[in-house]
């Protein structure tokens, strides 16, 4: 099944066409090497729900994606420290 996800950061998401059977790993480097998206900061989201390192592997039918997704990142706020 095809899945349309958008992906990138919260400013700027590319549309991608993927497998439920990607994981989102696979669709991180993708989105990261094509548009220079850094998910190595920050916090990623899919479907607003936060990742954590060991979910990565995971599938989009893992998660039940059906249609669409947003995978996003969210850079990590310092805390309103000036």
């Amino acid at each position: 099944m095809t899945i349309n996800v958008y992906c990138g950061s919260v400013s700027n998401r590319n549309l991608y066409e993927v497998s439920d059977s990607d994981t989102i790993k696979s669709v991180m480097e993708r989105c990261s090497e094509e548009h220079g998206v850094d998910f190595n900061t920050g916090i990623t989201n899919l479907n607003g729900i936060p990742l954590r390192m060991m979910d990565m592997d995971k599938t989009f039918a893992d998660y039940n994606v059906t249609e669409t997704a947003f995978l996003v990142n969210s850079p990590k706020s310092d805390g309103g420290n000036q």
